[in-house]
């Protein structure tokens, strides 16, 4: 459900393009205007007003805001401009890409999206930004191990069936992490495009994104999940009995039972997982993968099985954690409430009340100021904080 309002006294967009005009004219922006206009439009009256603004003034409308606003409200509202798929791409390639390496908000977006939207967003992705979402996920940490990162990864795009039969080989115990790492260095070692000092400096490991959680947003991405509502109870109970396995072991982590099960199976048979684990085993199936995983890899895990038991909760979860403690992620704050305030926010903010005792909205309040703080508020519904 959401918390999209529209205004009483609706104007034309030809009125808004004109009232933005003159919000960008004489030194300075009134950014109150902005606020007041944009955020309380749906997506087709966006669209409206920014082919008016062209029509009107020969001007692209994104880019003015992108020129006039500054700081947290220019990324919000800039996001908020944008298409669902076109907020999944730019987003993932500032999360892989920008000056700080965000694993958890590109984990997020991916792991949060069907197979179909994630067909959108690499259909997208590679002609905005000239390269393949692939290539950013595995490439774009240090200068010194890019090149070498980089044909490492692709090589697991181009030997992708030999990748996924290495996944699922029944013999494998040593983890996911280090078999396919030796294959990958097998392929890197006999490419010519990589000089054989460069593969030498990958032995190191040096990397900032885990091979583990790496890998396996690339198979997400590249594997097709059924989306429907229909499930195979024989293989829930499977894959229940497979992963208490894990558990008994005593000879570290089976990465390969988590991954094939988490990228392949829907979210109806993730959910039906966690429910006859727990019948059989008496155990959380969401405690078991925090014990058994670790970094990326457990938040990548998690991230699937929360998002697919229950969204809601799951995106309350992540507010709460970006609101909380000493300072505000803006990043995840800005990227929750814009890309759900169309969906489901209002249902996320019951459920953040429900579970943290505290309304949304007041939170956001104290870890916001100004236009910015107005405009999160407006996409929240509330409009007695209008500027």
């Amino acid at each position: 459900m959401t918390t999209f309002t529209k205004p009483s006294m609706q104007k034309s967009s030809r009125d808004d393009a004109e009232q933005l005009n003159r919000a960008f004219k004489g030194l300075g922006c009134d950014a109150a205007v902005v606020v007041n206009i944009l955020a309380l439009r749906n997506a087709s009256q966006r669209d409206s007003i920014q082919q008016e603004y062209e029509t009107l003034f020969s001007d692209d409308l994104k880019k003015q805001l992108a020129h006039e606003l500054h700081g947290h409200l220019k990324k919000a509202v800039l996001l908020w401009m944008k298409s669902p798929i076109e907020r999944d791409v730019t987003t993932l390639r500032q999360a892989l890409t920008g000056p700080i390496i965000d694993v958890k908000a590109a984990t997020e977006i991916i792991c949060t999206r069907t197979s179909s939207q994630i067909r959108q967003i690499k259909q997208v992705y590679s002609p905005t930004f000239g390269t393949r979402l692939e290539y950013d996920i595995g490439c774009h940490t240090s200068d010194d191990h890019k090149k070498v990162r980089s044909s490492l990864f692709l090589s697991v795009i181009v030997h992708y069936k030999i990748f996924i039969a290495l996944i699922r080989a029944p013999s494998l115990n040593a983890g996911l992490e280090n078999i396919v790492l030796d294959v990958c260095f097998v392929l890197i070692k006999f490419s010519s495009t990589i000089p054989s000092d460069q593969t030498a400096k990958y032995e190191e490991k040096a990397v900032h994104i885990s091979f583990g959680s790496a890998v396996l947003l690339l198979a997400f991405i590249a594997i097709t999940r059924y989306d429907g509502p229909e499930i195979d109870s024989v293989l829930v109970e499977d894959d229940a009995k497979a992963i208490n396995k894990i558990g008994v072991k005593k000879s570290g982590m089976d990465e390969s039972t988590f991954f094939q099960i988490f990228t392949e199976r829907s979210s109806a048979h993730l959910i039906a997982l966690a429910s006859v684990y727990h019948k059989m085993f008496g155990k959380e199936l969401r405690k078991t993968i925090k014990r058994e995983a670790s970094g990326n890899f457990k938040y990548a895990l998690l991230t699937i099985l929360q998002y697919a038991v229950d969204p809601t909760k799951h995106y309350a979860t992540v507010l709460r954690k970006a609101t909380k403690g000493l300072g505000t992620d803006d990043g995840t704050l800005i990227r929750i409430l814009v890309t759900r305030a169309e969906i489901d926010l209002q249902k996320i903010e019951e459920e953040f009340l429900k579970k943290y005792k505290r309304p949304l909205p007041e939170v956001v309040h104290s870890e916001t100021s100004g236009h910015y703080r107005a405009f999160l508020l407006s996409l929240l519904g509330s409009n007695k904080y209008q500027l």
